[in-house]
Protein backbone atom coordinates (compact mmCIF):
# COMPACT_ATOMS: atom_id res chain seq x y z
CA UNK A 1 0.00 0.00 0.00
CA UNK A 2 1.69 3.19 -1.08
CA UNK A 3 0.83 6.25 0.90
CA UNK A 4 1.67 9.60 -1.22
CA UNK A 5 2.50 12.46 0.44
CA UNK A 6 0.62 15.77 0.72
CA UNK A 7 1.96 18.81 -0.59
CA UNK A 8 2.32 21.88 1.08
CA UNK A 9 -0.29 23.52 -1.05
CA UNK A 10 -2.78 20.55 -0.55
CA UNK A 11 -2.31 20.98 3.67
CA UNK A 12 -2.85 24.56 3.38
CA UNK A 13 -6.30 23.97 2.22
CA UNK A 14 -7.06 21.17 4.27
CA UNK A 15 -5.89 23.23 7.44
CA UNK A 16 -8.32 25.92 5.44
CA UNK A 17 -10.99 24.06 5.31
CA UNK A 18 -10.74 22.85 9.07
CA UNK A 19 -10.80 26.62 10.50
CA UNK A 20 -13.73 27.06 8.33
CA UNK A 21 -15.53 24.24 10.05
CA UNK A 22 -14.30 25.32 13.10
CA UNK A 23 -15.96 28.81 12.28
CA UNK A 24 -19.22 27.30 10.90
CA UNK A 25 -19.47 25.71 14.40
CA UNK A 26 -18.85 28.72 16.16
CA UNK A 27 -21.70 30.39 14.28
CA UNK A 28 -24.15 27.11 14.37
CA UNK A 29 -23.71 27.38 17.96
CA UNK A 30 -23.84 31.08 19.63
CA UNK A 31 -24.94 33.46 15.80
CA UNK A 32 -27.44 30.54 14.70
CA UNK A 33 -29.59 33.55 13.07
CA UNK A 34 -26.70 34.66 10.96
CA UNK A 35 -27.72 32.16 8.41
CA UNK A 36 -26.11 34.44 5.82
CA UNK A 37 -22.22 34.06 6.86
CA UNK A 38 -22.67 30.49 7.54
CA UNK A 39 -23.87 29.71 4.07
CA UNK A 40 -21.26 31.72 3.14
CA UNK A 41 -18.45 29.78 4.60
CA UNK A 42 -20.26 26.86 3.60
CA UNK A 43 -19.76 27.90 0.42
CA UNK A 44 -16.74 28.66 0.65
CA UNK A 45 -15.80 24.96 1.95
CA UNK A 46 -17.86 23.70 -0.51
CA UNK A 47 -15.23 25.64 -3.13
CA UNK A 48 -12.22 24.06 -1.25
CA UNK A 49 -13.27 20.49 -1.26
CA UNK A 50 -13.82 20.88 -5.07
CA UNK A 51 -10.59 21.83 -5.63
CA UNK A 52 -9.07 19.44 -3.70
CA UNK A 53 -10.60 16.96 -6.00
CA UNK A 54 -13.78 16.09 -4.21
CA UNK A 55 -17.31 17.01 -5.62
CA UNK A 56 -20.18 18.80 -4.15
CA UNK A 57 -22.70 16.20 -3.96
CA UNK A 58 -21.79 12.27 -3.95
CA UNK A 59 -24.91 11.29 -6.08
CA UNK A 60 -23.71 7.45 -5.78
CA UNK A 61 -23.68 7.36 -1.91
CA UNK A 62 -26.73 4.86 -1.25
CA UNK A 63 -29.67 7.59 1.28
CA UNK A 64 -31.19 5.01 3.86
CA UNK A 65 -34.50 7.13 3.78
CA UNK A 66 -38.17 5.25 4.37
CA UNK A 67 -40.06 5.43 0.95
CA UNK A 68 -43.53 4.73 2.61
Amino acid sequence: MSKEKMTAGERDKWLHIKDLEAEVDYYNLYEPNDRASIHRLQDKIDDLYEEMGFPKKLSDVPTFKNND
